[in-house]
């Protein structure tokens, strides 16, 4: 009998084991969707923050004109890089998303 009711407090708690680790990977999947979605958005904001950006614009598009192994300091000055960043970090702060980042400009042809 007590063999019987130690073998039943065991199945329980592996029992509660296996549902609490699904649970676990349940919200790591849910965060890492939630995460995902936060940051297509502001990028995707950024860019129209960006392309409404006149300086900003011109700058992208003289990087596109340029060959990729040009360095971003050939192309930009202080301002336009500082402005870039600036820009990035504000949109990431509105869907608090707090990591660093790095940028790079491509002009996004298969070759």
């Amino acid at each position: 009998m007590r063999l019987a009711l130690v073998a039943l407090a065991m199945a329980s708690l592996v029992g509660l084991l296996v549902v609490q680790v699904r649970w676990l990977e349940e919200s790591i999947r849910t965060q890492e969707a939630i995460f995902s979605k936060s940051v297509n958005m502001a990028l995707s904001q950024t860019i129209k923050s960006v392309s409404g950006d006149e300086t900003l614009n011109l700058a992208m598009q003289n990087a596109q004109a340029n060959d990729s192994t040009f360095n971003s300091l050939d192309l930009f000055d202080d301002n336009v890089i500082a402005r870039l960043d600036s820009t990035i970090e504000k949109e990431l702060a509105l869907y608090h998303i707090d990591i660093d980042f790095h940028f790079m400009i491509i002009n996004g042809r298969i070759r």
